[in-house]
């Protein structure tokens, strides 16, 4: 769909060679195509944005690089990536369209393949994609028990949650030895525990 000429501008921009990106173009297009077949929703051209094909491998790169959609959204920072698109000055609403346009065919395919998140969770629309700044900002010290006696306790229940052998409990259990672990005034010892 893209002139020659299309992959040695966009390969020279980003300094790589005309004919590996032209590859890498190819590749990523259908694996994509082949993701929204799958998916059923298949698209069968190029979306088009001021009176050009889009380069979705471009924005996927750009946006990724970015820090994935959420993050682009989030720092506004839509504007910086339809530059890279040099699309002509009446295009006024570029920023919005592009972000429109990698909502529809991008955003799915950048959690599952860039954020490694389940296929069938996000597929089935079961589990939303928390923004970044969505999440708590909690430091590791907030799990440490300030107070001696409740540590056996709180090693205890650690104990159990590994120990389990439910998914949840077994993940939350290693998310907080990992936290313990990186806390300079946290003495991480579950041998005293188990000797009990």
């Amino acid at each position: 769909m893209f002139h020659p000429l299309h992959f040695r501008k966009t390969a020279k921009e980003l300094g790589m060679d005309a004919g590996l990106y032209e590859r890498e173009y190819n590749h990523f297009l259908a694996k994509l195509k082949k993701f929204h077949e799958s998916k059923g929703s298949p698209f069968r051209r190029l979306p088009w944005l001021g009176g050009q094909f889009l380069d979705l491998y471009l924005l996927y790169k750009k946006v990724t690089s970015f820090g994935g959609w959420i993050k682009v959204t989030e720092d506004k920072r839509w504007r910086d990536i339809a530059e890279v698109f040099n699309l002509p000055s009446t295009c006024t609403n570029a920023a919005f369209a592009l972000r429109q346009h990698y909502s529809r065919y991008l955003e799915t395919f950048e959690r599952i393949n860039f954020f490694g998140e389940d296929a069938e969770d996000v597929m089935s629309g079961s589990r939303p994609h928390t923004p970044v700044s969505a999440l708590p900002i909690t430091s590791p010290s907030e799990y440490v028990s300030p107070s001696p006696v409740d540590i056996t306790r709180n090693f205890e229940k650690l104990v159990l949650s590994l120990q389990c052998g439910l998914p949840n409990e077994v993940d939350f259990g290693i998310n907080i030895c990992m936290l313990l672990s990186n806390v300079n005034n946290s003495v991480f010892n579950l041998t005293k525990v188990m000797e009990k």
